[in-house]
């Protein structure tokens, strides 16, 4: 992505920064602090770091539509990515898209990056919103920021990316549009943990419709988790979280999936 003045869609013509209504993305590595400082510890961080920068380079080239010619005739960027390490936040300016198209983008890249790093041992958390930000390789301020950071703070204690208040009212608004429900273009992107808390967050499997053997792979990658943190309950009720997911996900598609469940804990 060509992201200075005259394509990033948060400058004005004049290229001055300028806030503006989006939707936000803010996610992290579930663990990654823990991660690094284990690694230390057993003289392993050059190992950690060539399992982790191949997949986050190749999943942050996608993010970044790296993969995607575009027109230089092109006046704006649809969206912007700043990312540090395992911080990643993206912007969808509303001034480019309609909150519900940008909303739907946003799902699709999200459940996209999550599945494949989580397929790759690296489970994602983060938050959605709805609001002004401005985003640039300088600097990312404003209180949509701020509403997902305090959410993921919150609510995204296991690998889940949840929608907060400001992004569920512009999807439930967006919903209101489609009378029927099959037709409605986000619903397979995102599913409520009517077991937690009743958030809606972005159904990443949904994306190993395409590619079942994802799905299988999300299997072994869980059920490694389960194994290796058995007797760290604080860190094992994440990862039974994610089992859980998956084997409801399995459930609701049972004729493809029923047989890659997780057995019950």
């Amino acid at each position: 992505m060509l992201n200075n003045t005259l394509r990033n869609p948060y400058y004005r013509p004049n290229g001055i920064p300028r806030l503006q209504e989006s939707v936000v993305v803010l996610m992290d590595i579930l663990g990654y602090k823990d991660m690094t400082r284990s690694a230390e510890l057993e003289n392993r961080s050059q190992i950690l770091l060539d399992e982790l920068y191949g997949p986050l380079k190749t999943a942050r080239e996608w993010l970044e539509d790296a993969y995607i010619e575009l027109s230089e005739s092109t006046p704006k960027d649809r969206f912007v990515l700043r990312a540090f390490t395992d911080n990643i936040v993206m912007g969808w300016p509303l001034t480019v898209s309609a909150v519900g198209p940008a909303l739907c983008h946003a799902l699709r890249k999200v459940s996209s990056f999550q599945l494949d790093m989580a397929t790759r041992g690296f489970f994602i958390r983060g938050a959605i919103a709805v609001g002004d930000v401005f985003i640039d390789e300088v600097a990312v301020f404003g209180p949509a920021l701020l509403d997902a950071y305090e959410a993921e703070q919150v609510y995204a204690d296991t690998p889940r990316v949840i929608l907060t208040d400001t992004a569920e009212k512009a999807e439930a608004d967006y919903r209101t549009i489609y009378p029927k429900s099959e037709n409605y273009p986000l619903s397979e992107y995102l599913s409520k943990d009517k077991d937690k808390d009743n958030r809606w967050f972005v159904n990443y499997l949904t994306s190993g419709l395409q590619v079942e053997q994802l799905v299988a792979n999300h299997k072994d990658v869980v059920s490694a988790k389960l194994k290796e943190f058995h007797a760290d309950r604080k860190i094992l009720k994440k990862y039974q979280w994610v089992a859980q997911y998956h084997n409801s996900f399995c459930d609701e598609h049972a004729e493809r999936f029923g047989q890659q469940k997780l057995p019950a804990s």
